[in-house]
């Protein structure tokens, strides 16, 4: 079974940008055209990522999900 981990985008400034952003949204996503419970960070497809183990990023590039490594 794959096991992923989620970490934040490397880029720091980008990283500070988007959180201005959703703190201005009121914990919305930066990229919501809707303001509902679905679209709060983590936003429910990113919830559903980390729930299927999809490999990949949220839509605003806040977070990514990638591979836990084995420790042996």
């Amino acid at each position: 079974m794959i096991k992923v981990k989620i970490i934040e985008n490397a880029d720091k400034e980008l990283v500070k940008e988007i959180r201005a952003k959703i703190k201005e949204n009121s914990g919305h996503c930066c990229c919501a055209v809707q303001f509902n419970d679905d679209n709060i960070c983590m936003c429910k497809d990113f919830r559903q990522m980390v729930k299927e183990k999809k490999l990949g990023s949220c839509e605003c590039g806040l977070y990514e999900i990638i591979k836990k490594e084995a420790h042996v």
